[in-house]
């Protein structure tokens, strides 16, 4: 049975982070020219025909109420309008 000293085991440590490093350096590489092999276009979207949905509308208004809500709790709420605010 060898014994391995404080150097070689220090030694074997270093050169095993090294080679993961460089490994994980590789598959980085891999995985970003995927990004360019692969890359899809997506469409512009409009504003006019989907923004004006009801439905969307309506999440939008419950989104918001659920967040207001988060901050005074036993308060009552009334939508009486749904606008668009840039």
């Amino acid at each position: 049975m060898t014994y391995i000293n404080f150097m070689d085991g220090l030694t074997i440590s270093v050169i095993s982070m090294a080679i993961v490093f460089v490994l994980l350096s590789i598959l980085s590489l891999i995985i970003h020219t995927f990004q360019f092999i692969f890359k899809q276009e997506l469409p512009l979207i409009s504003d006019s025909p989907i923004l004006e949905d009801e439905e969307l509308k309506t999440v939008a208004a419950l989104t918001a109420l659920i967040m207001i809500n988060e901050d005074n709790k036993n308060k009552t709420y009334k939508i009486e309008s749904i606008e668009r605010v840039n």
